[in-house]
C-alpha cells in the first residue's frame, strides 16, 4: 500500500491503509504476580515481551468489477499456509522495518455502498511470534584466527650495502624508512546494532578449526570438534541450534553454551549504536585459516 493514494497496482486497483494497530506499538509483558504473605503488595516475576500483535483495515477500488472481486479473493487468500510466516514491511523515516507474521484471526470482506467508484473494506489481524522489528538489510561481519605474521623492526638483521646490524633508513630512495609491516588479524570483530531492541546475529564457524571457541565479554561458546577445510558449522543462540553444514545436529559438542551473552545491545539514548565485540581462537595451528562470519539486523521494538 502506497503512502500517496492516487498509486495503483499492476491490475488497477487503489489500495488505502485506514487504520493499523500494533506495529508501531509495543507488546505486553508475561510477568505474573504473587501476593505476599501478610504484607501488603505483590512479587513480580521478570517480564519479557510477548507476541506482536496488528490489526489492519484498508480499503480497495476498481472500476472493473472483475478485477475487484479477483482483488477480494487475494485478501481472502493472504497467509493461508499455517507454517510459513509472511513479511510484514513498513516503510518510515526509520527506513524499511519488517517482521515475520501469521494469520491471527479471520479475514473480513464488505463492500462499500455509497461510493464514487466500486470498492470493498477489509480488515486482519496477524501476529508475530517475534516481537523486534527488523531493518531489510543484512549485516555481515568476518574475524580470522588471531595472528602474527613477524612484521615489525628487526634489530639483528644485516641490509645490504651496510654490513652492520641495526636499524638501515636506506640511502634515499623513495621506499627508504622505517617499514612495520602488514596490519596482523586481531582475531575480533565488532557489531553493531542501531535499533532499540537487542538482536542475535547467527554464527558460521567455518574450517580449518580445532576445537573453536568463540568469545564476547564473559560469554564464551565453545565447539569441541574439529572442522577441515570446507566444513562449517551454524550456530543460532536465538533457536538455539547448532547444525554441521547447515542440517546435521550438533547441540551436544556446543559448551559451555552461554548464548545470552552473544547478543547485541540496543543503541544508547544518545544515538550511539550498541557495540559487541566477538573473539575467534582454537586450539589449533596459528597458521590455519579458518574464520567467523556473524549475520544479523539492526532490531527495534
Amino acid at each position: 500500500m502506497h503512502p500517496d493514494g492516487d498509486v495503483r497496482d499492476s491490475a488497477g486497483v487503489q489500495w488505502i491503509l485506514t487504520q493499523e494497530k500494533g506495529f508501531w506499538g509495543t507488546p505486553g509483558t508475561n510477568a505474573e504476580f504473587s501476593s505476599r504473605l501478610a504484607r501488603h503488595g505483590a512479587y513480580r516475576s521478570p517480564g519479557w515481551k510477548k507476541q506482536r500483535t496488528i490489526s489492519l483495515t484498508g480499503r480497495a477500488y476498481a472500476d472493473d468489477y472483475a478485477v475487484l472481486r479477483q482483488a477480494e479473493a487475494n485478501v481472502l487468500g493472504l497467509l493461508s499456509d499455517p507454517r510459513a510466516p509472511a513479511a510484514l514491511t513498513c516503510f518510515s523515516e526509520l527506513g524499511a522495518l519488517t517482521c515475520d507474521v501469521f494469520l491471527d484471526d479471520e479475514i473480513l470482506c464488505t463492500p462499500l455502498k455509497v461510493v464514487s467508484e466500486p470498492g470493498f473494506e477489509f480488515s486482519l489481524q496477524v501476529v508475530a511470534p517475534d516481537p523486534a522489528k527488523y531493518s531489510v538489510e543484512r549485516q555481515t561481519m568476518t574475524a580470522s584466527l588471531p595472528r602474527d605474521s613477524g612484521d615489525g623492526l628487526d634489530f639483528s638483521q644485516v641490509v645490504q650495502p651496510d654490513a652492520n646490524q641495526g636499524l638501515y633508513f636506506g640511502i634515499g630512495a623513495d621506499d627508504d624508512g622505517l617499514s612495520f609491516g602488514t596490519s596482523n588479524a586481531s582475531g575480533f570483530m565488532r557489531l553493531t546494532n542501531r535499533g532499540s531492541a537487542p538482536t542475535t546475529p547467527v554464527y558460521t564457524l567455518y574450517g580449518p578449526l580445532t576445537n573453536p571457541i568463540l568469545t564476547a565479554e564473559t560469554a564464551t561458546m565453545r565447539y569441541n570438534g574439529t572442522l577441515g577445510a570446507g566444513e562449517f558449522v551454524v550456530i543460532d543462540p536465538n533457536a538455539p541450534s547448532v547444525l554441521l553444514g547447515g542440517t546435521a545436529v550438533r547441540r551436544q559438542l556446543l559448551n559451555p553454551a552461554q548464548f545470552n551473552g552473544f547478543a547485541i545491545p540496543p543503541a544508547s539514548r544518545t544515538g550511539g549504536p550498541g557495540v559487541l565485540s566477538v573473539g575467534l581462537t582454537h586450539s589449533g595451528a596459528a597458521t590455519d585459516a579458518g574464520y567467523v562470519t556473524a549475520v544479523f539486523r539492526s532490531a527495534w521494538f
